[in-house]
């Protein structure tokens, strides 16, 4: 009896005390005050990912060949720059990267190799080798990319040190002078092509085109009850022509086109004079205009167009007729009309279509600024 009467104290007395504990929690004094805020302050933000950041410089070989990296949309106003300093590259190796990883671990950037095609306004910067592409730095979201905020991105002063990127465009209608300028470029340090190419389907150097051109001869007339063989022309006309071009060039098309029998028009304005609301036709006559397409050259001396000219001129003379005709007609002014062909017309051979050869080529200068 004697002990559980102590047992019993003993519970009673741990009970008193933990209900003086809980009231003191409750009363609201300024150390209790002071735990609360504590616990409501936020989180402090955690220390950079290393894992998030790519250091792309870190494993790259900086000592061999001639080195380019260029810096895209970095320049004060958005322009690209470039870096060729060796020194400069190997101080920034450890230090330069981008963040590729966002606290959700969405992928933002990438290493991308040169043989992965690669949009040109995702790429941060990219790494060339003796003007050899050795990879592109890409991202496709503003945490790493141009617009990207302190932190998120680091040039290691890469930006400080680095010149503008100056690009020169030439053009060659030679096509050895291109040759001759591609191998230049080649063996020139202070010039790269760094990536530049012709088109997205071409590259250096490009095949040797072929020059045209396109000719049209003096327009044909012949009497309507004489109608040109429009075959045997052609056939003539090759042969001829063939003589008359310079050595490399050659005969690709002849046509003879057709244009029918000419209308009366006002002599002022050349506008066809009409009679029931329908132009007059000059029924006597035909015209034909011949046009040639050659290849070998895009252009012709003018001892070859006249001597064109002379060779093909083929024409009937209506003109005494043709006044008679609109005489008959019994409108007021008659020599106030003529008669004129419904479509493009020549008196000499005419070169109206040219294609020289064009190589057009686009390179950087690497020199620095002075």
């Amino acid at each position: 009896m004697i002990r559980l009467a102590f047992l019993g104290v003993l519970l009673a007395a741990g009970l008193l005390a933990y209900l003086g504990f809980a009231v003191m929690r409750g009363s609201g004094t300024d150390e209790a005050q002071a735990t609360a805020d504590l616990s409501d302050a936020p989180a402090p933000e955690p220390a950079a990912d290393e894992g998030s950041r790519l250091y792309f410089l870190q494993d790259q070989d900086l000592t061999t060949g001639d080195l380019a990296l260029v810096l895209h949309r970095a320049g004060p106003n958005g322009e690209d720059l470039i870096v060729t300093d060796p020194a400069a590259l190997q101080q920034a190796r450890a230090d330069a990267y981008i963040t590729i990883q966002s606290t959700g671990g969405q992928t933002l950037g990438a290493q991308v190799l040169a043989v992965m095609g690669v949009p040109p306004e995702q790429t941060i910067a990219s790494l060339y080798r003796d003007d050899t592409l050795v990879f592109h730095v890409t991202c496709g979201s503003t945490t790493c990319g141009p617009a990207a905020q302190d932190g998120s991105v680091n040039l290691a002063g890469l930006a400080a040190v680095a010149d503008p990127l100056v690009r020169i465009d030439d053009q060659y209608d030679d096509y050895n002078a291109y040759l001759d300028a591609l191998s230049a470029l080649a063996a020139d340090p202070d010039f790269a092509l760094l990536g530049l190419q012709p088109s997205l389907v071409d590259t250096h150097p490009v095949a040797q085109m072929t020059p045209k051109a396109s000719l049209a001869l003096p327009s044909i007339i012949r009497r309507a009850d004489q109608p040109l063989d429009v075959n045997t022309h052609t056939a003539l006309l090759t042969a001829l022509l063939q003589d008359v071009l310079p050595d490399g060039s050659s005969v690709d098309a002849v046509t003879l086109r057709d244009l029918g029998a000419p209308v009366v028009v006002d002599a002022d304005n050349g506008r066809p004079a009409t009679a029931g609301g329908q132009p007059i036709i000059y029924p006597d006559v035909q015209f034909y205009t011949p046009y040639v397409a050659i290849s070998g050259v895009s252009d012709l001396p003018d001892a070859s167009l006249e001597a064109l000219t002379e060779q093909t001129l083929l024409r009937v003379d209506f003109e005494d007729d043709g006044a008679a005709f609109i005489a008959s007609l019994g409108i007021p002014c008659p020599d106030c009309f003529g008669i004129q062909a419904r479509g493009d017309t020549y008196d000499v051979a005419t070169v109206i279509h040219r294609q020289p050869e064009v190589y057009r080529l686009s390179y950087y200068d690497l020199r620095e600024a002075p």
